[in-house]
């Protein structure tokens, strides 16, 4: 399945100033859609993780082990996910199929979304 990289958004829906998406919010959108996890959690803990800013191609961490907008170390993605290790929509998808399983903790950003909200 394909996603397309633009969302259009009834202003209704969501905020008042929320009107198109693209590229990695679009995808992070429909990835909340399908899967009914929160779209705020989302976007946080993906911006967290990689800001927005980057390409998905320059998100690396953990000394070059983790890749992509999710972070995802190989032999994670290839244990939970299947698909493109390399593609953002299939590290999106997979990741937020993954908090709706309890797996968020495999994630430091959702950590921490999770002690903020605690917090307030």
């Amino acid at each position: 399945m394909e996603v397309s990289n633009i969302v259009l958004i009834e202003k209704t829906t969501l905020k008042p100033n929320v009107g198109v998406l693209w590229g990695t919010k679009a995808l992070v959108w429909e990835a909340s859609d399908k899967y009914g996890v929160d779209y705020d959690f989302l976007n946080y803990v993906f911006n967290c993780e990689c800001n927005f800013n980057k390409p998905n191609e320059e998100c690396l961490g953990d000394r070059g082990l983790a890749y992509g907008r999710a972070q995802f170390h190989k032999p994670t993605f290839k244990m939970y996910c299947g698909g493109d290790y390399y593609s953002e929509q299939d590290q999106i998808f997979c990741a937020t199929r993954l908090f709706l399983e309890g797996k968020g903790y495999l994630w430091s950003c959702a950590k921490k979304f999770q002690t903020l909200a605690d917090k307030i």
